[in-house]
C-alpha cells in the first residue's frame, strides 16, 4: 500500500512541476508578445504626436490661421492620439499606462489655456 501510495504521489508531483514549466513559459510569451505591441503602439503614438505637432505649427503659420479645414484635422488628430493612447493603456501592466495618462493631462491642460 505505501509503495502505491509514493508511485501516486510522486506522478503528482511530476505532473506540477510538468504544469508550472508550462505556466511559466505561457506567462513569459505573454509578456513578450505584451512588450512587442507597447513598443508598437509607442513608436505609432510617438509618431502621431509629431504629425498633431507639425500640423499645429502649420495652423499657426499666419497664412493658415484659422482655417477651418485644418483646425478640424488638429481635432481630429488630437482625438486619434487619445484613442492610441487609451489603446495602448489597455495593454500595459504597472506603471507605464500613468506616465502616459500624466502627459496626456498636462498636453490637455495646455489646449485650454
Amino acid at each position: 500500500m505505501s509503495s502505491f501510495l509514493f508511485i501516486v504521489i510522486s506522478f503528482l508531483a511530476v505532473v506540477a512541476v510538468l504544469t508550472n514549466i508550462m505556466f511559466v513559459w505561457y506567462i513569459r510569451r505573454v509578456m513578450n508578445r505584451s512588450s512587442l505591441m507597447r513598443d508598437v503602439t509607442d513608436n505609432m503614438l510617438n509618431d502621431l504626436k509629431d504629425f498633431l505637432e507639425h500640423i499645429d505649427q502649420v495652423h499657426e503659420l499666419p497664412i493658415f490661421y484659422g482655417d477651418e479645414t485644418i483646425k478640424d484635422l488638429l481635432q481630429h488628430s488630437r482625438k486619434l492620439v487619445e484613442d492610441i493612447g487609451d489603446y495602448r493603456n489597455g495593454f500595459i501592466f504597472g506603471d507605464e499606462g500613468e506616465e502616459f495618462d500624466n502627459e496626456r493631462e498636462e498636453g490637455s491642460s495646455e489646449e485650454e489655456e
